[in-house]
Order: C-alpha cells, then sequence, then structure tokens
C-alpha cells in the first residue's frame, strides 16, 4: 500500500534514534559524575538508600572530629590535675617535715607560708582550667548561681538563676523590687561600691542592693562600723538576691573584720558574698561581731583566716540566722565555725542552714556550723566540711551548750589531742540542752574522748535517737566519755550496709516532715541550696542519631572542696598529712576515670571509622557507575545514534516511490 501520511519505517528510527540519544545522553552524564544515579528517576529505591547511607556518613564524620575533641579536653583536664598532684607532694613534703617536732616557731612559720602559696596556686590551677569558654573542674563559666528557700513556699534567686524570668515558675521566686519601688519603701539605693561604703554615714539606714557589686578596684575594704565606738550597723541591707563579689580585706591588726566589723539589732537578708578573701585579728565574711541580728537567706564563699575566732558569714552573734549557708574555707585560733564562730544567748538560734567548707582552729573549739555554742538552739541543719583542731572540735560545733536537733555532719573531725565527735566535740554545762535526731558519718580521730557522735558529755546534758557510721568513723562508742550525770540514750551505730537500710534508722524517731527519708542516709527537707545544674557532666555525640546509644556521657567535675593545712605544731602538721593524702587519692581517682575515658573514646574513634568505611562502601556500590561498562554503553550508543541517524534518512526517502508510481 502506498501511502505518504504515514510511513512506518520512519516512525521506527525516529523512536531508535531518541532512544539511542537519551541512553547516550545518560552514559555521558554517568562518567562525567562517577555516579549511575544522578537524579530519583535514575533508580527511586537505590537513591533513598544511598541518601540515608550519605546522611549517616557524614554524622559520623563529624562525630569523630567530637570525640577529637573531647579527647583534648579530657587530656588538657588531666594536664591540670597532674601539675596540681605534683604542688600537693611539695605541700605533703613539708607536712611530713613539719611533723617533726624539732622546728622553732619561725621555721613552721615559713613552711605555712610556702604551703598557703600552694593551696592558692592549686586553687588557680583548678579555676583557670579553662577549655573553650568552658571551666573545666567547675563545669560553667564561672557564673555563681544561688537560690534559696525563705519558707516552705517561696525561692530567693539571683539574676542568674535559669528560669527565673519564666512566668510559670515566677511565683516560686522572691520578687525583686524594682529601683522605684524601693524608694517607694524607704530604701536607699545602692548600685557601685561607693554606694556600698556610704552606708557608714548613717548606720541605722535603710539598704537595698540593684545590681551584683565586684570590690575588685577596693584593695583592702575597711570594714563598716567600729565595735569599740560603739558604732555598728544597726540598720537593714537587703541583698535584693544580688551578689558582692571579690571582698578584699588584709587587716590582721583588725578586731572583728569582716564586710561590717560590728551589726547590732540590724536586718541582713537576700545577700550573696562571693570569692571573699579576709585576713583580720578575729571576724566573719559578713560581720565580725554580732548584737541581736536577723540574717535570713545569706551565702558567703571563698575564705577568711584570722588568729582568733572566726566564721563563715559571723564570728559571734547573739540574733537569728536562717536559710543561709557558706562554702568558705575558715581558720582562726579558737571558737571558729563553717557559720559562725560563737553564739550565745538565750534568743539565738540556728535554723535551715549549712556549710561545705573545711574549719581548722589552731588552738581549741572547731565545728562545721558553729566553733562554740554557749547557749540557743541549732536546728535542721548540716555540714560537709571537714573538721581540724588540736582540741575539742565536730561535725557540728565544737563545745557546746546548746540544743542541737535535726542535724548531721558528713565531714572528717581530726584532733591532735581529745575531745572529738562527729556531731559535737564537748557538751558540758546543765542548762536543760539536749542533742537529738542527728547523725554523723565521717571519720572521727584524737587522742583520748572521742566518740562517733561526741567526744563527751556531762552535767547532766542527754544525746538521744542519733546514730552514726561505725566503719567510715573508726568508731564504736557513741560517746568518748560520759560523766556527772549526763546520758546517752537509744544511740545506733551501724556499718554502711546497715545505713542503706532505711528502716534502721526510721525508728529513731525522726519527723519526715523535716527529713526526707527517700534518701539513705536521710536528708534535711526545704534546705537553702546553690543552683548547680548538672553542668559537669559532658555529653559527646559519637553516633549519627539522637538515641541513647550515639552519645556518652562523663563527669569532668572535680570538687576539690576547701581545704587547709596547719603547721603550727608537729601534731597539726601530721594531721595535715591525712588531708593531703585525701586530696591526693581524689586526684588520682579523678585521673583514672579520665584515662579510662580516654581509652573508650580511642576505641569509639575505631569504630567511627571502621563504619564510616563499611557504609562508604556500601553506598558506592549503590551509587557509582561502572566506567567501563558505561564507556562500553556510550560507544554503543554513539555507533546506534549515527546509524538510526542515517537510516532515518533513508526511511524518510522511501516516500519517494510514491511520486514515481504518480509519474509512470
Amino acid at each position: 500500500m502506498l501511502s505518504i501520511n504515514f510511513n512506518r519505517s520512519v516512525l521506527c528510527a525516529q523512536n531508535n534514534l531518541n532512544n539511542a540519544t537519551s541512553s547516550l545522553s545518560k552514559a555521558l552524564n554517568r562518567m562525567s559524575t562517577g555516579f549511575k544515579i544522578n537524579s530519583a528517576a535514575d533508580d527511586a529505591a537505590g537513591m533513598f538508600v544511598a541518601t540515608n547511607l550519605n546522611t549517616q556518613i557524614r554524622g559520623l564524620q563529624q562525630a569523630q572530629k567530637n570525640v577529637n575533641d573531647g579527647m583534648s579536653l579530657i587530656n588538657m583536664a588531666d594536664g591540670v590535675l597532674t601539675d596540681m598532684q605534683t604542688l600537693l607532694n611539695r605541700m605533703r613534703d613539708l607536712a611530713v617535715q613539719g611533723a617533726n617536732g624539732i622546728y622553732s616557731d619561725e621555721s613552721r612559720n615559713a613552711m605555712q607560708s610556702e604551703a598557703d602559696a600552694l593551696t592558692e596556686e592549686i586553687y588557680r590551677l583548678r579555676d583557670s582550667a579553662n577549655f573553650n569558654g568552658k571551666n573545666v573542674f567547675t563545669g560553667s563559666t564561672g557564673t555563681f548561681n544561688w537560690s534559696i528557700k525563705r519558707d516552705s513556699s517561696a525561692t530567693i534567686s539571683n539574676t542568674n538563676t535559669q528560669n527565673a524570668s519564666d512566668p510559670s515558675v515566677q511565683s516560686s521566686y522572691v520578687d525583686r523590687l524594682t529601683e522605684s519601688e524601693a524608694i517607694a519603701q524607704g530604701y536607699t539605693i545602692i548600685k557601685t561600691a561607693d554606694d556600698l561604703n556610704n552606708i557608714r554615714n548613717d548606720m541605722s539606714g535603710k539598704y537595698i542592693l540593684m545590681g551584683d557589686i565586684d570590690l575588685s578596684s577596693v584593695s583592702n575594704w575597711d570594714p563598716i562600723g567600729n565595735y569599740d565606738a560603739r558604732n555598728g550597723f544597726k540598720g537593714e541591707l537587703n541583698g535584693n538576691g544580688y551578689t558582692i563579689k571579690n571582698l578584699k580585706i588584709n587587716r590582721s591588726d583588725r578586731e572583728r573584720g569582716g564586710l561590717f566589723g560590728y551589726t547590732s539589732g540590724a536586718v541582713i537578708e537576700n545577700l550573696s558574698i562571693q570569692n571573699a578573701d579576709v585576713t583580720v585579728q578575729s571576724g566573719g565574711i559578713l560581720t565580725g561581731l554580732d548584737s541581736g541580728t536577723t540574717f535570713t537567706n545569706v551565702n558567703t564563699s571563698g575564705r577568711i583566716s584570722t588568729t582568733g575566732s572566726a566564721g563563715g558569714i559571723a564570728m559571734q552573734t547573739t540574733g537569728k540566722m536562717s536559710n543561709c549557708f557558706s562554702t568558705a574555707t575558715v581558720k582562726g585560733a579558737s571558737n571558729v565555725g563553717g557559720l559562725v564562730g560563737n553564739i550565745w544567748g538565750d534568743n539565738v538560734s540556728i535554723s535551715n542552714c549549712f556549710s561545705t567548707g573545711n574549719v581548722t582552729a589552731t588552738v581549741t573549739n572547731a565545728g562545721g556550723i558553729t566553733g562554740s555554742s554557749m547557749s540557743g538552739i541549732i536546728e535542721n541543719c548540716y555540714a560537709t566540711g571537714n573538721i581540724i583542731a588540736p582540741k575539742t572540735a565536730g561535725g557540728i560545733t565544737g563545745n557546746n551548750n546548746a540544743t542541737i536537733r535535726n542535724c548531721y555532719a558528713t565531714g572528717d573531725v581530726t584532733v591532735s589531742g581529745s575531745e572529738a565527735g562527729g556531731v559535737v566535740g564537748w557538751s558540758w554545762l546543765a542548762n536543760g540542752s539536749s542533742i537529738s535526731n542527728c547523725y554523723a558519718t565521717g571519720k572521727v580521730s584524737g587522742q583520748s574522748k572521742v566518740g562517733g557522735l561526741i567526744g563527751g558529755i556531762e552535767r547532766g546534758q542527754v544525746i538521744s535517737n542519733c546514730f552514726w557510721n561505725t566503719e567510715t568513723s573508726g568508731q564504736t562508742e557513741a560517746a568518748g566519755y560520759i560523766g556527772g550525770g549526763a546520758q546517752s540514750v537509744n544511740n545506733i551505730g551501724m556499718t554502711t550496709a546497715e545505713m542503706k537500710n532505711s528502716d534502721s534508722y526510721k525508728n529513731l524517731g525522726l519527723d519526715e516532715d523535716i527529713w526526707d527519708m527517700s534518701t539513705v542516709p536521710p536528708t534535711l527537707k526545704n534546705m537553702p541550696s546553690i543552683d548547680t545544674p548538672s553542668v559537669n557532666v559532658i555529653r559527646l555525640q559519637i553516633g549519627a542519631y539522637g538515641d541513647s546509644s550515639s552519645s556518652v556521657n562523663f563527669d569532668i567535675g572535680f570538687e576539690l572542696g576547701n581545704f587547709s593545712v596547719d603547721f603550727s605544731s608537729a601534731e597539726n602538721a601530721a594531721a595535715s598529712i591525712n588531708t593531703i593524702d585525701e586530696i591526693l587519692q581524689e586526684i588520682n581517682t579523678k585521673r583514672s576515670e579520665y584515662g579510662a575515658m580516654q581509652n573508650r573514646l580511642e576505641s569509639v574513634l575505631q569504630l567511627q571509622t571502621s563504619a564510616i568505611e563499611n557504609l562508604t562502601a556500601s553506598k558506592s556500590t549503590i551509587m557509582d557507575a561502572d566506567l567501563a561498562e558505561e564507556s562500553a554503553n556510550y560507544v554503543r550508543n554513539q555507533i546506534l545514534q549515527q546509524t538510526t541517524a542515517a537510516l532515518l534518512v533513508q526511511a524518510q526517502q522511501s516516500n519517494s516511490n510514491v511520486i514515481m508510481q504518480l509519474i509512470s
């Protein structure tokens, strides 16, 4: 059949030419990219799998970088710990030397000076260990966050505390007064160091902080208020949740030193004093001598050293202290306490407070909360620092005539002479006071009158319903000495295993409204606390996904705590050897943890390298073009294209037969 509207040969050749051209283009594209899948149309299923593999490979490659960064951080931290270890070993050499009783006071002072300098350098190393803006050994950038229970339903926080501005939780924080509100309530505004210094111009005024105050520029602060002139602070100071930083006092001739020298009937609340460095004859970081002041929501940190009495907050008070704490290192001669050197008075009380700093007395009477308690009440308090003295030391108080209840101490108590107890060193005055519902877990050691709870008790006083750890304390008796009609009633010594069983101490009558029985041993409820999120725990992303198997956590934090050594006598130097050995052991333990993590990360790196290699091979199988095959396809399709093009011309000429037929 002759037709001019349809030429089957032309259409067939045209279709084959298009196919050959398309195949040629595809082969050319694959050879030029090296991939056989260049779009989802090439292989939709293969593209899906290969894309997921590529995502996983990229994630693992970044995870490798993460692991290397983590190893760098660990190496840096381990190097700092090594330096600290070297300094401690030198300090230990001095302690061993000082334990020899042949040296004069001048020689011991020289040893002490070197040891103090070494101690400061150890803390400097800890505080300056920084990796990419992160302080390695505190897990923070140096900002101090604190939150304190004002009562059972309210909390005060400084501005740095997380979520303080969140409306959903704002009601749980004490509202800071604005400047206009404070003025309306009769406050004088304090914004600068000069404003703070001007308090001495009106010692009965009403003052409030409107921001943190840095006293770094004041090389030697003059305490506000002179006791000798009876010119003490009698007004009100509201910290408004702000902090006074870097208080420096070096006045070895100044009695009763601190931010204030003397306070009387004052009200001090909502105030933090951080990084204090105080050296005076006697005193506290906040105030030297106090008469009847009310302290609420106050905290301090740093160090104080005196040749007399000393306290982390006050040297002595006859007032009331509640919801306060100190993390400061405290050192003095007699009546030396983590919070207060001495409390005295019928109405004096310390409640819902704690101390974490180490306390050292060079003569007598040292305690985690108070050095000496001549009367009053200490309740719902705890202390965790180590206590050192030649004589009369206790985890809560050294020399005691106060009522103590619902308190606990976890630090070691060491005396070179007599009268040491996990809670109280010596309790002796028949004034109706008692000790009840308390416990201790630290090591207690001394030459005589040493007990797991109390060194000695007499004159009708009673210690009851308390318990202590017989293993960690090394003491099998609650009291080292009982005389003069005193009593030890229902006090229980427990092993560590027994203390893990809450039934062991629930029968002692601990009030569950005060004690948290879910912890073993129990801890106190509604206590002031430092706001410390788990910033020491570092999360390393070692995998490509967000599940738990793609990350590891490890604790880079090293709580060196507050420690001090005392070389004033051979006995004190010998006791300091134990203190140094404990810190060296802590460093060794931490370095071992770092070493284990380093080995783990090296193993992770090997696994990551292997995984990347295998995944890349799998991706290559799916994505990569076989260039030999594609070259053959290219040549084949090029020949087909040329041949088909030529045949198309021939097919188009076939219709010329129609013209020939018509002519003929």
